[in-house]
């Protein structure tokens, strides 16, 4: 889990990349922030989880980028590049 800034507000909020070795980490995370309706499957594999509002909700990697402020250590995971 990491910290991120909305790009516009500034507001924070917490995301998570699902990884083909973390999908049930990120369900139990989401889990132990009161979302407990919300399944995170082996399909989400490739997108964040962006734990915000009344409802978490899966972005594309460019959708994430987009949205929020990537600190540059965290580039290589939530970031997009020009390759």
């Amino acid at each position: 889990m990491a910290v991120f800034a909305h790009a516009e507000t500034g507001a924070r909020t917490v995301a998570r990349k699902v990884t083909g070795t973390n999908v049930t980490d990120v369900s139990q995370w989401l889990h132990s922030l009161g979302f407990v309706l919300f399944a995170v499957t082996e399909e989400m594999v490739g997108l964040v989880i962006v734990a915000d509002g009344d409802s978490p909700r899966a972005v594309t990697v460019a959708e994430f980028a987009a949205e929020f402020v990537v600190p540059e250590h965290l580039v290589d995971e939530y970031g997009v590049t020009d390759d």
